[in-house]
């Protein structure tokens, strides 16, 4: 008997990850879906816990990540996948229904033209901290400016909508528009339509870090189906996701060209012109101000509040690092949560 083909591969960068992976890989072995046609890729970067453990239990293949970044890893999990479609999950990111991956099959099957499917929110888990409904909206202060990124896919981008039927929304962005991010959530992509376009540098840093944004820029379309939203249980008390904010800035200050923001900005040139935009923003303290209060009532939550502190601290980390960068002086320990 022939061996079904592998139509979702699900590529799982970890690093000492037990406290959430067994949720996310629950969530995959729960899908009403063939499991036959999903295949696992747990990109490890030496974990020291149970991660390895855990995940052999749920049938993945393990990968070793020498770099440990997550960025390495999604890398590998490009070179392996054997699927037809990548899922980029993060190991804290767990299906909030069991019927998410026939409803996205069924979605690329009636939509043959989309070959980058988004899920549409991050909700906040449960007890993971004080800054994680926001992590989720937005992610940060430079994000929310920047990418305008405002919670929900399907809500933000209603502009560029050029279809939608019962299996959910296409749309069209034009050179110069703001692409959706996808850097994970789940967002999913033809692997197989990708390496037939780009080659041999498919499997560049460059290329894996922009998967998203270079599939729109080679077709012009991207998907999204309206609540298929994703619980994010990334740990984020406030001091955690201080921390997280800065080494985030730090990366994107001191990193190479293939990764975070520079590489975002290089490809879509408005994005160097909207960081100043996040400077005049902060600068203002009117609209920091105004918009606390606005997250906080549309979101019914009254951490938002915190959103005008977080600007006030990515503007004076950013110049704290930019100022370490000039002078050349000694960079610190950095660490991501």
């Amino acid at each position: 008997m022939m061996e079904k083909e592998i139509f979702f591969t699900i590529v799982m960068p970890t690093y000492n990850s037990e406290r959430t992976i067994e949720k996310a890989l629950k969530s995959i072995r729960d899908q009403k879906f063939d499991q036959n046609q999903i295949e696992i890729l747990v990109i490890d970067g030496g974990s020291t816990d149970r991660t390895i453990e855990i995940a052999e239990r749920f049938g993945a293949v393990i990968i070793p990540n020498e770099e440990r970044v997550p960025e390495a890893a999604k890398r590998l999990g490009y070179q392996y996948a054997k699927g037809t479609w990548i899922i980029k999950q993060d190991s804290d990111e767990v299906y909030v229904t069991d019927s998410q991956l026939m409803r996205k099959k069924r979605f690329i099957e009636k939509n043959p033209d989309v070959y980058c499917l988004l899920s549409d929110k991050l909700l906040a888990g449960k007890k993971c901290g004080i800054s994680c409904a926001y992590l989720n909206y937005c992610g940060d202060p430079f994000s929310y400016i920047v990418y305008n990124l405002r919670g929900s896919i399907v809500s933000q981008n209603k502009r560029y909508l050029l279809r939608k039927s019962k299996y959910g929304n296409v749309y069209r962005y034009q050179k110069g528009d703001p692409y959706p991010i996808g850097d994970g959530g789940c967002t999913a992509f033809h692997i197989k339509k990708y390496r037939e376009w780009f080659k041999e540098r498919y499997d560049s840093q460059e290329y894996v870090n922009l998967s998203t944004q270079k599939i729109i820029d080679q077709t012009g379309l991207a998907g999204c189906i309206p609540d298929d939203n994703i619980y994010h249980y990334s740990k984020a008390d406030l001091k955690t996701y201080l921390r997280k904010v800065r080494f985030k800035i730090h990366f994107n200050l001191n990193g190479t060209n293939a990764l975070g923001y520079a590489a975002k900005a290089e490809c879509d040139t408005s994005y160097s012109r909207r960081k100043w935009v996040f400077v005049l923003y902060a600068l203002s303290i009117v609209f920091p101000a105004v918009d606390a209060v606005r997250m906080a009532w549309h979101n019914k939550d009254c951490s938002f509040l915190l959103h005008f502190m977080y600007t006030y601290y990515v503007l004076i980390v950013t110049a704290v690092e930019v100022l370490r960068k000039v002078f050349k002086k000694d960079k610190g320990n950095y660490s991501y949560g």
